[in-house]
Formats: C-alpha cells, sequence, structure tokens
C-alpha cells in the first residue's frame, strides 16, 4: 500500500483513482469469487451494530409522545409566528382528519405545495398523520416539471394555499387549501387519528434528477425515516435544549432531518425565510437572532455565511453535507463552531448515510461511519469485497434504504440488488455509484464520481489512448500525455516520450505515425523527449514536475530547418509569439502548428509592422511556412503602410465605428429586442474570492473605454458617451439553498433570462455580470455584453483578462496587464481616417467590381411575405452528422487544398442552386477585422461582413465549384478592410435593409456555440463547426419567412448533396440526388417527403418522376439493427444479453465492447467501407458485428 499521509494523500488519490478508472483495480474480482482469499469481515465492510429503535413506530406516533411530554414547549418558529407543541400537534390532527375524509390512507401520495411558512411543517404532519406519504412540490420548480412530477407519481390530491393552487393546474384532482378551507378544516378533531401504519407504509416521496433527462421518485418508508431520526438523536446527539435552523426546502429530502428530528426531541426547528437562505447577511444575523444551536447546510451555505463576514457562534453545531468538504473550508469552520460534523449519504438510503466528526486541523475530510442499522461495503466489479485501502464502489446496507424508485421497476432491480453478505434473503444493497476506500482506522475516504477524460476545444479525450498509441509507435519506452495552459487561454496537448535503450526519436517519423491513428485533434502540439520522466518518491509520474515546452532546449517535434536570412528569421520570432513555441522550422506549416484565421490576422498584422508589407489573408493559405511567406515578401515592393493609430486628443467629438452605427439603427427598429446581445458563461469549480473577482472586472471596464460608453441621441444621431465611473454591479445568486437535484435546472433558467434581457443603448450599462453559485466551489459566471461595444473576439479577450487580474488580486498583487496603447475610440477615428484616403482605393475597386450593377435577389420560397422592416425572431435546427461522414469531407478538404469553411459554403451554394435555379449568388460570410496591431488586445466591436459572390454557370463539376468559392474566398480576404456598412454608399443601396439587396439573406459562420437561439439576425444563417469528431451543422432561420419544417428539409438535402459529393466530387452539381434522409437522435436513418428533382434544380413539393421516386411514410420505414440494439440497452442495460461456455455479457457490456470496436474501426480511411469478421461462433463475433454497424462498415464474415 501506498503511504496515506496528509502529504502524500493527494497524490495517492489521483493514482488510486487513475488505476480504479483504467480497470486496473478490478482485475482480480473478475476471477470466481471462491478463487479469491476474502479479507476478514472488519477490514471490508462497516456495520454499524444494531441497534433497538421503535422502528415500528412512526413518526407521527413519536411526535405526539413529545407533544404529550411537552405541550407548552415551543415546537417552530418562522418570522414572528410561533407554534407550541400541542398547538402543532392539533392543527395536524385537523388536517389529517380533514384528509381521510378526502380518501388518504396508507400508501395514498399527496402531492405538498406550500411557500415557505409554518404550513410546511403543518402539512407534512398532518399528510404523515392521515396515513399518506407527501411528494414535495417546490412552487418555485418550473412548471413543466412540476407537471412530469405531478403525472409521474400519478397525484390526485394536494394540500397547498390559495396562491400556489392555479399552479397545480388540477382542475379534476383534490386540492386542499390551507389558508383558504381553514374554516373547514377548524371543524375537523383535534385528537390524534387512530394510526393505520405500519413501519412498511411510504412516508414521502421525493424526486431527484435522473439520468434519463427526467426526475425519478425515491420511496421512503416510515422504518427508513423512524431509523434516521433516532439514530441522529443518539449520535451527534440532541436534546430538548436545542434550537434547529432549518435552511433547506421540503423537496431537498435532509430538510427532513430539520422538521422532524426537533419534534421527537422535544427541540425547536426555526424556519429562516427563502431571503435568508440565499443572503449570507441575513443568514448570519438570524443565527444571532434565533439562538441556532444547531444548523444543517451544504458546504457553499457554509462558505457564503464566511464571506459574509460571519465571525461563528461558539453555541453551534454545525452538519455538513450534500457535498465534498474541502480541509480549508473545515478548517475555518472549525475556527467558528461548537462541533463540525461532515455528513454523507444518497437520498435513497434516506438523508444522511453516515457521518464523521471533525476534530483535527489536518488530515483526510473523511465520510466516517454508518449511521445505526447501516452497513457500508466497498465492491470490485464482481461484487467482492476489497481489502482495506484498495478503491472500490461503495454499496450501502441496512434500514436505511428505499423501496425503490416510483414506477420504475427495472431501474430499481439494476440500483437496488440482493445483499449477498446478509443472513436475511430480503436484504438489500444499494449500489451508490460513489468510489471510496477504507482507511487504516476504519473510517471511509469519499473519493468521489470521477473520470480520466480530458476536453479540447469541445472534444472529449482519453490521454490514455494517445500515451497508448505513442508507445506502440516505434522504440518508445514511457510515454505521458497532458494537457497544458502555460498562457491564459491557450490549452494544448504537450506529449513527454522516452526512448528505449537510450536511442535518439525521430520526431518526424513518429508523428507521421501517430497522425494516422489519431484524429488531428488528439495529436499532442508538442512531443518533448526526456531522458526519463519525473518520479513522485512513491515511484509514481510527478505528472506536476514534467517542464513546459519552453524550458525543452531540444525540440523534437521534428528535425528543425533554422531560417536563413534576415527575413526569414523575423518571420520566425513572429510565429514563436504568436503561436505560442519556443521554436519554429522554415518548412513547418503555420495551420499544423495550431494557428487559425484569428491568429494568421495576428501574425500579418506584426509583418506589416515589420516589414511595411501589407500581406492578405490569401497569402497565409497560399504560403504558409516561413519559407514561402519569405519569399513572398521579398518578392513584393513594400505597400504603403497602414499608419498606426494613436490617442485621440480631443475626445469631443467621438463617433461609432460603421459597424456600430449600424447596430444602432437596427435598435432603433427594433427597440428592446435582445437580438444583438452576446451572453457567455464560464462554470468554475473553485473556491471565490468574491471581493478579487469584482474588482477584476471594474479594472476591466476602467482599461476599455467603450465598455463604459453608452449611446445617446443628440438631434436624431447617435453620440458616444463615456461614463468615468467604473463600478460594476456583480449579481450573485444563490442556489444552494435548493436541493442539488434542482439547481441545474434553476441555474438554465437564470441563464435563459438574462440571455434575452434587452440592452438600453442610450442609457447603458451595455455589460452585465452574474455569478449563480451552485455549490462551495461551483459557480457558473455570466457575462452578457451588448454586440455595440464587443464581438466574439473580445469576449475571449475579456476572459483573458479576468483571469490574470483575478490570480494577481486574490494574492494582494497588483494588476499584471500592460496599459492599452489605445481606446476603441482612437481606432474609430483611425478606421475613418484610413478609409477616407485613397488607401483603400484598391479594395474599394475590387468591390465595386464584384458588386456593381445589379445584384441577383435570391428567389428562396417563404412560407410567409416578408415584413415591411427586418424582424429577428429566429429559431434553430441541428444536423450532426456522423464521424464517418465527418472524417469524409475532412479527407476531401485536404485532397482539394481547401479549408472546411470553403468546402461547406460551396456545398451550401450549391445546394442554394438547386433549390432556386440561380447561378449568381451571394452569401455574407463574419469575419474578424482587427488590421493594426494596437486592436489585437482591445475590446469593441470589430466584426465585418464580406459579401461573397459566386458565378455558378455552366453546370460545373463539385470541384470546379469549390475551385470557384476558394478564389472568390481568398479575394475577399485580401479586401477585407471596407466595412460592409460602407456598401450602400459605394452602390447606392436602400436603407430599406428589408429589401434584398442589402445583403440580409442569409450568413455562412464557421463556428457555432450550444446556446439556444431565439433570434435570427439574418434571413438565414448556417453555422458549422466541429465537436467531439462530429461535424455539427445548424441553420438559424427567420420564423417570420420560414417553417421549421422547411428547414428540416433543407438540412436534410444537405446531408443528402455531402454524402453525394464526398462519393463523386467530380459530379455535375445538377446530377446530385438530393433525398430527405435526416439523423434521429439514435442514429437512425429515415427518409421521407419529397425530393429535389434534377432536371429542373427547383424545389417541389411533390415527385417530379413518380417513375424514379417512391415516397415513404416515416411509419413505414425500419429502424437499423444498432438504433433498435441501444433502445434495448438503455431499457434492459442489465439484463444478460449473451450467455455461452466462456462469456456472460449483459446489455451494457456488449454495448460498450461494440462501441469499442466500433470507433476503432472508425479511425479507418472512408475508403474502407468492408470489414472482414473472422470469428469463432461466439459471443466475440456477435460484439463485432455490432461495432463494424456502428462505425458505418459492412462486415464479410469469414469462417474460420
Amino acid at each position: 500500500m501506498d503511504d496515506l499521509s496528509s502529504a502524500n494523500l493527494s497524490e495517492a488519490k489521483r493514482a488510486l483513482l487513475q488505476k480504479y478508472l483504467l480497470g486496473e483495480l478490478t482485475l482480480n474480482g473478475a476471477r470466481r469469487i471462491n478463487a479469491r482469499t476474502e479479507p476478514s469481515a472488519d477490514q471490508s465492510a462497516q456495520k454499524e451494530p444494531d441497534v433497538d429503535f421503535p422502528i415500528d413506530g412512526p413518526l407521527p406516533l413519536l411526535s405526539e409522545a413529545q407533544a404529550d411530554r411537552s405541550p407548552g414547549a415551543i415546537a417552530a418558529c418562522y418570522e414572528d409566528q410561533v407554534l407550541t407543541y400541542d398547538t402543532l400537534n392539533r392543527k395536524a390532527n385537523r388536517l389529517a382528519h380533514h384528509l381521510r375524509k378526502r380518501g388518504v390512507g396508507p400508501e395514498t401520495l399527496v402531492g405538498l405545495a406550500v411557500n415557505r411558512s409554518l404550513e410546511m411543517l403543518i402539512g407534512a404532519l398532518g399528510i404523515l398523520k392521515a396515513g399518506g406519504a407527501y411528494v414535495p412540490l417546490d412552487p418555485a420548480f418550473p412548471r413543466e416539471r412540476l407537471r412530469f412530477m405531478i403525472d409521474d407519481a400519478r397525484l390526485a390530491i394536494f394540500v397547498t394555499q390559495e396562491e400556489l393552487a392555479a399552479q397545480l393546474d388540477q382542475s379534476d384532482a383534490v386540492v386542499v387549501k390551507l389558508d383558504s378551507d381553514s374554516d373547514l378544516i377548524v371543524r375537523e378533531s383535534v385528537e390524534n387519528p387512530i394510526s393505520n401504519i405500519t413501519a412498511n407504509n411510504l412516508a414521502y416521496v421525493t424526486y431527484t434528477s435522473g439520468s434519463t433527462g427526467q426526475p425519478k421518485g425515491v420511496q421512503i418508508e416510515h422504518r427508513a425515516l423512524t431509523n434516521f431520526l433516532c439514530s441522529m438523536r443518539r449520535e451527534p446527539g440532541f436534546t430538548a435544549e436545542d434550537i434547529f435552523l432549518s435552511v433547506t426546502t421540503l423537496s431537498f429530502d435532509i430538510s427532513g432531518l430539520e422538521f422532524f428530528l426537533p419534534l421527537i426531541c422535544g427541540a425547536r426547528v426555526v424556519i429562516a425565510p427563502r431571503d435568508a437562505m440565499i443572503d449570507g447577511r441575513l443568514l448570519k444575523d438570524l443565527i444571532n437572532t434565533s439562538g441556532a444551536t444547531v444548523m444543517q447546510a451544504t458546504p457553499a451555505t457554509w462558505r457564503m455565511l464566511i464571506d459574509a463576514g460571519w465571525t461563528g457562534s461558539d453555541r453551534l453545531r454545525v452538519l455538513c453535507g450534500g457535498e465534498a468538504l474541502s480541509r480549508d473550508l473545515a478548517n475555518d469552520l472549525l475556527a467558528r463552531c461548537d462541533e463540525l460534523w461532515n455528513m454523507y449519504g444518497p437520498t435513497e438510503t434516506t438523508i444522511w448515510s453516515s457521518l464523521s466528526k471533525i476534530e483535527s486541523t489536518a488530515g483526510p475530510i473523511t465520510i466516517g461511519h454508518p449511521i445505526a442499522n447501516t452497513q457500508f461495503y466497498l465492491l470490485d466489479g464482481s461484487i467482492n469485497q476489497t481489502p482495506p485501502g484498495e478503491i472500490g464502489e461503495l454499496y450501502i446496507g441496512g434500514l436505511g434504504l428505499a423501496r425503490g424508485y416510483l414506477n420504475h421497476p427495472k431501474l430499481t432491480v439494476e440500483r437496488f440488488i440482493a445483499d449477498p453478505f446478509a443472513d436475511s434473503a430480503d436484504a438489500r444493497l444499494y449500489k451508490t455509484g460513489d468510489v471510496a476506500r477504507f482507511l487504516p482506522d476504519g473510517r471511509v475516504e469519499f473519493l468521489g464520481r470521477t473520470d480520466t477524460q480530458i476536453k479540447l476545444r469541445g472534444f472529449r479525450i482519453e490521454l490514455g489512448e494517445i500515451e497508448a498509441t505513442l508507445t506502440g509507435s516505434g522504440n518508445i519506452a514511457h510515454a505521458v500525455v497532458i494537457l497544458r495552459e502555460d498562457q491564459p487561454g491557450d490549452q494544448r496537448l504537450i506529449a513527454y516520450v522516452v526512448a528505449k535503450d537510450g536511442e535518439r526519436i525521430d520526431a518526424r517519423k513518429l508523428r507521421l505515425q501517430i497522425e494516422k491513428k489519431l484524429p488531428d485533434y488528439m495529436v499532442p502540439a508538442t512531443i518533448v523527449e526526456l531522458d526519463r520522466l519525473p518520479l513522485t518518491p512513491n515511484g509514481k509520474i510527478n505528472r506536476k514536475a514534467l517542464p513546459a515546452p519552453a524550458e525543452i532546449h531540444r525540440h523534437s517535434r521534428e528535425a528543425l530547418v533554422q531560417p536563413r536570412n534576415d527575413t526569414e528569421r523575423s518571420i520566425a520570432r513572429i510565429w514563436r509569439e504568436v503561436l505560442k513555441l519556443e521554436a519554429v522550422g522554415i518548412h513547418e506549416s503555420f495551420f499544423e502548428l495550431g494557428g487559425n484565421s484569428l491568429l494568421a490576422g495576428s501574425m500579418l498584422a506584426r509583418i506589416r509592422d515589420s516589414f511595411e508589407v501589407d500581406l492578405p489573408m490569401r497569402a497565409v493559405f497560399a504560403a504558409p511556412t516561413i519559407a514561402e511567406l519569405a519569399r513572398e515578401i521579398d518578392r513584393r515592393e513594400p505597400d504603403r503602410l497602414i499608419p498606426a493609430a494613436i490617442p485621440s486628443k480631443s475626445k469631443s467629438r467621438r463617433r461609432l465605428s460603421f459597424p456600430q452605427e449600424r447596430l444602432w439603427f437596427l435598435d432603433q427598429l427594433n427597440p428592446g429586442s435582445a437580438a444583438f446581445n452576446i451572453p457567455l458563461a464560464a462554470r468554475l469549480t473553485t473556491p471565490l474570492d468574491l471581493a478579487a473577482l469584482k474588482r477584476s472586472i471594474e479594472e476591466i471596464v476602467r482599461r476599455h473605454e467603450v465598455l463604459r460608453t453608452v449611446f445617446p441621441t443628440r438631434n436624431g444621431e447617435p453620440v458616444p458617451v463615456v461614463s468615468s465611473a467604473t463600478e460594476v454591479d456583480l449579481v450573485l445568486i444563490d442556489l444552494t439553498v435548493f436541493p442539488e437535484t434542482e439547481r441545474e435546472t434553476r441555474a438554465r433558467t437564470i441563464v435563459k433570462h438574462e440571455t434575452l434581457r434587452s440592452f438600453d443603448l442610450a442609457n447603458g450599462p451595455l455589460l452585465r455580470t452574474t455569478l449563480v453559485r451552485l455549490a462551495e466551489t461551483d459557480y457558473i459566471f455570466l457575462i452578457t455584453m451588448h454586440h455595440i461595444a464587443s464581438d466574439g473576439w473580445s469576449m475571449v479577450l475579456f476572459f483573458n483578462e479576468l483571469s490574470r487580474l483575478y490570480e494577481a488580486f486574490s494574492h494582494g498583487e497588483p494588476s499584471p496587464l500592460a496599459a492599452l496603447p489605445i481606446q476603441y475610440a482612437d481606432y474609430v477615428a483611425w478606421q475613418r481616417d484610413w478609409l477616407a484616403g485613397e488607401v483603400t482605393r484598391k479594395q474599394i475597386s475590387y468591390w465595386k467590381e464584384k458588386l456593381g450593377g445589379e445584384l441577383p435577389a435570391l428567389d428562396l420560397p417563404t412560407a410567409r411575405p416578408r415584413p415591411n422592416v427586418q424582424t429577428f425572431n429566429g429559431a434553430r435546427k441541428w444536423l450532426v452528422l456522423t464521424e464517418a461522414q465527418t472524417e469524409a469531407i475532412n479527407e476531401l478538404c485536404r485532397r482539394e487544398g481547401a479549408t472546411l469553411f470553403m468546402t461547406l459554403l460551396a456545398a451550401f451554394k450549391v445546394l442554394l442552386n438547386r433549390y432556386t435555379g440561380q447561378e449568381d449568388i451571394i452569401i455574407g460570410a463574419p469575419i474578424g477585422a482587427r488590421p493594426l496591431t494596437e486592436t489585437e488586445n482591445l475590446i469593441g466591436f470589430f466584426l465585418n461582413n464580406l459579401a461573397l459572390r459566386t458565378d455558378l454557370s455552366g453546370n460545373p463539376n463539385f470541384r470546379e465549384a469549390l475551385a470557384r468559392v476558394r478564389q472568390t474566398s481568398l479575394e475577399a480576404f485580401a479586401n477585407q478592410d471596407v466595412p460592409f456598412e460602407n456598401y450602400f454608399n459605394l452602390f447606392n443601396f436602400t436603407e430599406d435593409i428589408s429589401l434584398p439587396g442589402a445583403n440580409d439573406k442569409i450568413s455562412f459562420v464557421d463556428a457555432w456555440s450550444q446556446s439556444e437561439e431565439n433570434f435570427s439576425k439574418f434571413d438565414l444563417t448556417f453555422y458549422a463547426g466541429i465537436d467531439e469528431r462530429t461535424l455539427k451543422l445548424a441553420m438559424v432561420y427567420n420564423v417570420d419567412l420560414f417553417d421549421e419544417a422547411f428547414i428540416a428539409r433543407m438540412l436534410a438535402h444537405f446531408e443528402s448533396l455531402l454524402n453525394g459529393i464526398v462519393a463523386n466530387p467530380a459530379g455535375a452539381i445538377s446530377d446530385f440526388t438530393l433525398r430527405e434522409s435526416y439523423r434521429t437522435a439514435s442514429g437512425s436513418d429515415r427518409i421521407v417527403g419529397s425530393v429535389l428533382c434534377p432536371a429542373s434544380g427547383r424545389y417541389r413539393s411533390r415527385f417530379c418522376n413518380e417513375d424514379h421516386f417512391e415516397r415513404f411514410e416515416r411509419s413505414e420505414i425500419e429502424q437499423s439493427i444498432t438504433s433498435r440494439f441501444e433502445q434495448q440497452v438503455r431499457k434492459h442495460p442489465a439484463k444478460m444479453a449473451i450467455k455461452s461456455e466462456h462469456y456472460d455479457w449483459s446489455y451494457a457490456e456488449l454495448d460498450g465492447i461494440a462501441d469499442r470496436i466500433g470507433r476503432s474501426l472508425a479511425c479507418l480511411s472512408p475508403e474502407v467501407e468492408h470489414v472482414a469478421l473472422l470469428f469463432e461462433h461466439d459471443a466475440p463475433m456477435i460484439a463485432a458485428m455490432l461495432g463494424a454497424l456502428k462505425a458505418g462498415k459492412t462486415y464479410v464474415p469469414l469462417d474460420p
């Protein structure tokens, strides 16, 4: 065993988790159970001794007994309202009798929807006294979620309040309103109802999130609840002198401790108002004024209290649970309270299942030992017990187990299994999915629920797969791959390799080898050769000690050819700065080194400064290496240098930039629209210094004047006005008071609401910041800017600056950021002066030639007439291609020497040609317009739109059409400095933006986001991007013009067109057959609706030739084999799928094996369509068949 001292604990955890996740710790468990030496019982499990609690006495009887003992004692308080034990018991009795007359009895589920008040306690206790089980319905939940819970639980009776009754929307149900029905309820008897409850009856059903996307109801019986309450009364131990402060909602199952434990101890519960639950200042005051001696909360709530200045209470016992308790927070709490207890337990085992009293300020934080009548087992994959110190999955047994999931018997069987270690045949274990281990002293250490994956640019990547590929290629003895971020926002994969037998590594050959096996995004940006890997004292690889690539003097990616002259040396220096590389060779491609169009723009701006020559963007595509760029620079006569922008001496006559004027004009036409909001959310999983965060945001606002600029109207014209105030309102919304299972839903609602809030350009502010707290170390930071002050690259700059400033301010250091050379207003002045001169004459001439004369109006069929004034009401429709389709398209790009953007743009123009029959097509494409090095780090609106016009006359084949689009794109990049807004003046376009001449028809964007789209800035916007090896396409469309069905058909036709292009790029554009085949979420194909007739080239809603096309209804098309199989996997994951002499595989196991085979086959060239299968007649043969089908291959079985 490793040394588990505190100094090595974190590394030991990581090592154990890595082994567990890679399957190394389950190898022994794969043997037969009788082939393994079993650990002794005291080593392999934690069994709290059985305690003879009155588990057959349900909560109502226990609370009635306490009311008899202390009738005049205060039972509950809410603000200025108080209930004694006798009053509470009488009110609950009246409600119970009232409910019994309405049919409530044992096993009756009653919806409980009340606002935070004493009625929560009366309602819950009254339902239990009537014999029913309450189902908490939080009024703050979204209506759709409440509707699902009500339908799933089949609720027919509710206890609520008048103001909430309408929210339940239950006209046919029995609804008891505690306030408006009080005249009826008060007439009922105050005597205790005769109990007809047994320990096996349900006490409550609480909903928790489900993996299927819908919540699931957990059924808790009276036996489990009574055992829990009695165990808590014993340890930590509570008496009638205690005052419980309740800060959790009724729908959070841990509220059962706060509401019911005091009622069996004679203690008092103080119900905190909702405002105090999310406001640390109010909560700390309430702790003091209530005299609380016990408070239970999540780590995030305790951190909120401390951040609010809570100094503690020497009489308060702190119960902390719901998420992992960090050592730092534990130490802060230890200094502020009388006792600190760490609590652990899933909902399925009734609130808390274990507890640990934290007394030391050092050592690991454990979840301690089980509560009474509860057993903990750590088991391997074969349900064998693990020895002390070995990692395993935690299984819980005992009286606390739930009955199961309401109306989900299959899921219940999967998660609640028979207890193989118990004497009783009815005993069960709950499979928690939590990873833990026993420490030598018998305590349980929770290690979390985690995996070994990382994410890079949206791709999920298994580092072990890259390492295995490296060690399997040539003479590599050891390989380690990590994700580094040596520069803020610049994440890269770095591989560290050690050669066998002291040999040297041919880095170029190694890279070529792994590029054949791994997709581009998994190929390390840098391969670093080391003599040996650094190790920890325990002999493990010390990943923290791996050097940054910049520290390596020997560049091992490939044998580099050094610069040969001053031009090449200057370009190499620029590349090293832009790409953040230590060394580059003159024959390496800029794009293969990690460059992109944004970095290319930065690189060209630096070249301009160094050589006084303006290279167009197309030059980088045509000459992507240092050697080629150097020849291009030396060949050209120095063009006139773009003058540098300087700070303006006069601020009295500020003006808007050309794109800002356009947005202001659109805002006047559509006041209150959020169409031009730019929202961006970041997940922060670390404790936050809120003061440092707020100060960092305000420093960014101080640095960038555009974030302090508003645009009031004077004499009908917008005038930029810069405010001197830099204070920012950082809105903090604390969701930790709500059940953990509900926080994500609430957070999404908050984010959506914030995204849809409009800006007031005249009064500002044009930047909003919101911080949503989901846990102690889990936040969502949301920033929303108006496009008039920002763009996509500016959002990246904002977060880069925020990261560096926060790091400095949180450590008491000054700002590390250099002063900005200019402000956005200075850039605006420069842009107008420059465009007014002769320097742009060539670019203007190009656009006059390209767009002069009568422009084609794209005759795309619309469902409704075009409004007189452009609207922005939008929706989004997705199309996700398979990995095989994506790789085939990328291969086509490589063969044709075009970018993915150019290829998709060409295909889209072909599609529009087929829909309209038009040959002259214009599509807009946004591009970042930052021609000056001074603007590289400047926040502002620098986006420009290029009008890409392509002639598809003559029925060219696709290769020729792609060549035309490529030429058009490169020409447009070379002339990108003329603002799109100036087209109106250059060509006398009308300002009626509803007309097609204004180029507001279609936009094509080679990027996308997962956010919902409620706006459409153009008629159609086509988004494209790679995510997790697949090409994702989205169409954002104006719903005032197009129907969803039309857009769905259009995307289906586009997929069909892409398939045809990949299969035959030499085919004429009119010959591609377009079928409406679309891919469902399960991956199956459908063929529905209509086709595009090649003969006419125009879209038809009916088939143009019944002899060639047959119409199918959706219901007539069978699903694919893999789709049907995956449906069975979801329905019966644990059910036996294959049983033979050598193999016993469940559906889930078979699916996992087939997936791994499919992923391996998907890495093959798209040209490899057939896969030979040579197997004996056994289970692996079936897995291979499924894997081949999942990869989109055709298998050819070969009989051995």
